[in-house]
């Protein structure tokens, strides 16, 4: 119980961070250095935080269904056999969506330097090519 206790605790309060350091560290630099553009990459870079705090609370939903209906979902999975029993693996898919969720919350809010590097310089670190707008595949 701690150490979930624990992860939650770290999971928001680096997330709440992440959008503080985003709000007034960024969007000042985005301001001073490229101001006609600020809104339109703030909106991006909203929209990854968002997207991750969805994949994220969509992993710790399927987690929880998992727990609650374990003993009806092992009963799916031995009838389905691998590989298609996977898909019925909901803490597999608790770790899966909350890894990339968290990652997009935490990607760039928490380096302020490189979003404003990579605005004002059009500098790319990683293509992604999105998967039904939810799973990235960094090319």
């Amino acid at each position: 119980m701690f150490h979930q206790l624990a992860y939650g605790f770290i999971t928001l309060s680096s997330t709440i961070r992440g959008f503080y350091v985003t709000e007034v560290e960024v969007k000042s630099a985005l301001r001073k250095r490229v101001p006609a553009e600020c809104d339109q990459r703030m909106r991006k870079i909203r929209t990854l935080a968002i997207s991750g705090i969805l994949m994220f609370l969509g992993g710790f939903f399927l987690w929880n269904m998992d727990n609650i209906f374990c003993h009806h979902l092992i009963q799916a999975r031995n009838q389905m056999k691998l590989p298609w029993s996977i898909i019925l693996e909901g803490h597999g898919w608790w770790h899966i969506l909350t890894g990339l969720g968290k990652r997009a919350v935490t990607q760039f809010p928490l380096q302020p330097e490189a979003w404003t590097e990579y605005f004002t310089n059009n500098i790319v670190w990683h293509t992604y090519r999105w998967y039904v707008y939810v799973i990235p595949e960094i090319l």
